[in-house]
């Protein structure tokens, strides 16, 4: 985005609040967005339905992606996703490679930590990664081969 900025590129960002407890998430990426001159604007997690239909894309990290098909991020990312969804807009996750569940720590984890949800991977347009961006069945794949590829060094 701050490149797209510095290019001249006439965009805005809609930043949810991504509340839980006493911390707004979304004021810290609000923040960093501002400080490149990014035009930028928090709105409430219940107004996400409401708003949605004024974006052209949503983006959003990820904490994990897991082999099982999730995405692993703070709430309310599945929210999020499934408005997208229902209004036809791609949905895109940013991360780099490393954030793939190839050891299945997340996935052998029977519950997630308070304050993240798990969206399923067919809600997800694409994921954009140090590689490039990745379609999530081959996200699922990839993590599969290096989950296989650790094995085999491990013995």
């Amino acid at each position: 985005m701050e490149l797209a900025s510095r290019r001249e590129t006439k965009f805005r960002v809609i930043v949810t609040e991504s509340r839980f407890k006493d911390k707004v998430y979304g004021e810290i990426t609000a923040e960093q967005l501002m400080k490149h001159r990014i035009p930028t604007e928090i709105i409430s997690d219940e107004d996400i339905k409401l708003r949605i239909s004024k974006a052209d894309r949503a983006i959003v990290g990820a904490d994990s992606i897991t082999a099982d098909g999730y995405l692993i991020n703070g709430r309310p990312t599945s929210v999020l996703a499934q408005a997208a969804r229902d209004k036809k807009i791609p949905f895109y996750v940013v991360c780099e490679s490393a954030k793939f569940d190839i050891h299945g720590y997340v996935a052998k984890s029977p519950e997630i930590e308070p304050g993240f949800d798990k969206t399923p991977l067919n809600l997800v347009t694409g994921i954009i990664t140090e590689k490039g961006t990745m379609q999530p069945g081959l996200v699922i794949a990839y993590i599969e081969e290096k989950t296989e590829e650790m094995a085999r060094l491990s013995h």
